[in-house]
């Protein structure tokens, strides 16, 4: 009896579970200038429209781009939010992490360190 009602905690934890995304944003940022915008106002401006924001990191998309100051940057700002909440993150410019993928079995990203805010 007591495994059954382990069991049915289980179950009913995993249930409840919250369902993420991964959404990404390009971060806007220059070659040599440093700006575009940051993962802690990315991450406010999604809670703004009401996403929840689990946890956020940075990211950097596969690829080359000529290397020339004032020219674009590869860097990507990356965000695990609540699945019920990615249409909000949709309108707001965000996509699906996934989109960067080339086919299923490799990333067309890799994960890096965010530089301090």
């Amino acid at each position: 009896m007591k495994k059954l009602a382990l069991f049915s905690l289980f179950i009913f934890v995993v249930g409840c579970a919250l369902q993420t995304e991964l959404v990404y944003k390009d971060k806007g940022d220059r070659q040599c200038y440093g700006d575009g915008q940051t993962i802690q106002k990315s991450s406010e401006r999604l809670q703004a429209a009401g996403v929840k924001v689990i946890e956020s990191t940075c990211g950097k998309k596969a690829g080359a781009v000529m290397a020339v100051c004032g020219g674009p940057s590869l860097n990507i700002l990356i965000h695990t939010i609540d699945a019920s909440d990615i249409a909000k993150a949709k309108t707001l410019g965000y996509r699906h992490l996934s989109q960067l993928s080339t086919d299923k079995e490799s990333t067309a990203y890799q994960l890096v360190g965010c530089p301090s805010d």
